[in-house]
């Protein structure tokens, strides 16, 4: 049994002026095309991302192997989530155990090897006498969507349990 999923292909840094049709175009190369779509917003303009749908699954395969050194329409592997899958996705990510002297600019030093940091908001727990964090990684490019959740991604799974002036740090999604 084929799954639908094998035959879709996810494709971003597609130029705001192009059309399904020119996407149709491109991706034909690869194989027979069920539907191509460009995704929308509420202005009915074009969110630089789309999917094609292939009649079979190994022209999407060659699709997204073929390297066609463009700077569009880049393919990438279709991987729908299901809605449990995706509340495991996170940009922001909570930070506590850190002493009061703790200052925004060290903060910013510590996480930002990980990624660009757009906030940081610090608080303090009163019951520990213990600053905490939230911090939110993300782009100001809209077409990487999965920057922020990598970069937080990698921040939690670099920095839980490491030692920061001689605290270990607890470092999860929020």
């Amino acid at each position: 049994m084929v799954k639908l999923a094998d035959n879709n292909t996810f494709v971003r840094k597609i130029p705001k002026d192009k059309t399904p049709k020119e996407l149709e175009e491109f991706f034909g190369k690869y194989g027979g095309i069920i539907s191509c779509k460009i995704s929308l917003d509420e202005k009915h303009r074009s969110r630089g991302y789309g999917f094609v749908c292939f009649n079979e699954p190994n022209a999407a395969a060659k699709a997204l192997t073929d390297r066609h050194e463009k700077d569009e329409f880049i393919g990438v592997k279709y991987n729908p989530k299901g809605k449990q899958e995706m509340r495991k996705v996170y940009n922001n990510i909570f930070v506590k155990n850190l002493p009061l002297d703790v200052t925004d600019e060290e903060m910013r030093a510590l996480f930002s090897p990980y990624g660009n940091i757009t906030s940081l908001y610090k608080g303090t727990s009163e019951k520990e006498g213990k600053h905490f964090y939230f911090i939110c990684f993300g782009t100001s490019d809209k077409n990487d969507v999965e920057y922020g959740p990598r970069a937080a991604e990698k921040a939690v799974s670099q920095l839980h349990g490491s030692k920061y002036k001689d605290q270990e740090l607890y470092v999860v999604p929020a």
